[in-house]
């Protein structure tokens, strides 16, 4: 199965993501990493995921290193272009 997890680096999120590709489906995650609290968190929460990125840039895939199945976004769900695009591919 194929699942958008949105807020996927945030706290329940990041348990959500972690358990759908433990389970082996296939899913994308965003998060548009406000600084609503530590982004720290939010990262270090991604790097357990296997996305081993230096800097997140807005829109661009990152493919996890550690989960074959799990690719990341940094995007803003209220983007409504940007979210059409994701569903275009």
């Amino acid at each position: 199965m194929k699942v958008l997890v949105t807020g996927a680096a945030g706290f329940i999120g990041y348990y959500m993501t972690k358990a759908l590709v433990e389970a082996n489906h296939e899913v994308v995650g965003i998060d548009n990493l406000n600084d609503y609290y530590d982004i720290s968190l939010k990262t270090d929460r991604l790097r357990q995921m296997g996305v081993q990125s230096e800097s997140f840039e807005y829109g661009e895939v990152q493919n996890s290193i550690k989960y074959s199945g799990y690719r990341f976004l940094r995007l803003d769900i209220t983007d409504e272009d940007a979210v059409n695009k994701l569903f275009e591919k």
